[in-house]
């Protein structure tokens, strides 16, 4: 009967997953707390680190049956739309604080100057005889790669507030390297 109520309350007819509670219930909202808390910390987390979480969290909670199986992991990062993802950039770098000093200096700083007067300027590495890292392979086929190629050139861009771009800076290996 209480589903059923909880049924009828549901948006669109549909029962909600957090209705649904599993055995370990307390050991998944411990891994999940921590979980959070150690990306919002942006440090990577992979599958057995949660492994060997969920086992320790289990076994200080004297939950001896409790293993921490590919099919337990799964249904937890299906629940939590955890996914794998490759971590790029370096956003995660400026302070928040900083960037909000900024801008409120920006408009002050600019105060005069035209649009066609104002640029940013940056560098990045271009790889340009490297392969791509994933590949479609046959299900059952061994799939490995080789040492990526680390040959690169190096390239200035600079865009214009006003919305033009000047043409691409490539700089190109030197015999003897120096700083500029």
């Amino acid at each position: 009967m209480e589903i059923l109520l909880q049924w009828e309350n549901c948006a669109n007819g549909k029962i909600k997953r957090e209705l649904k509670k599993t055995l370990n219930e307390d050991v998944n909202e411990i891994v999940w707390e921590w979980f959070v808390s150690v990306r919002a910390k942006n440090h990577r987390v992979l599958d057995p680190m949660v492994e060997e979480y969920a086992k320790k969290i289990a076994q200080k909670l004297g939950k001896t049956e409790f293993k921490a199986s590919n099919g337990w992991l799964e249904s937890f990062r299906k629940r939590h739309k955890i996914v794998f993802n490759e971590l790029c950039g370096e956003s995660s770098d400026v302070n928040s604080e900083t960037i909000e000093e900024w801008v409120a200096k920006l408009p002050s700083i600019i105060q005069g100057y035209e649009p066609e007067n104002i640029a940013n300027s940056d560098e990045t590495g271009l790889f340009f005889r490297t392969l791509l890292n994933k590949s479609l392979c046959l299900y059952g086929e061994k799939c490995s790669g080789g040492k990526l190629c680390k040959e690169r050139l190096t390239v200035f861009v600079r865009v214009f507030m006003s919305g033009e771009m000047q043409k691409p800076l490539v700089i190109g290996k030197a015999a003897k390297p120096r700083c500029f």
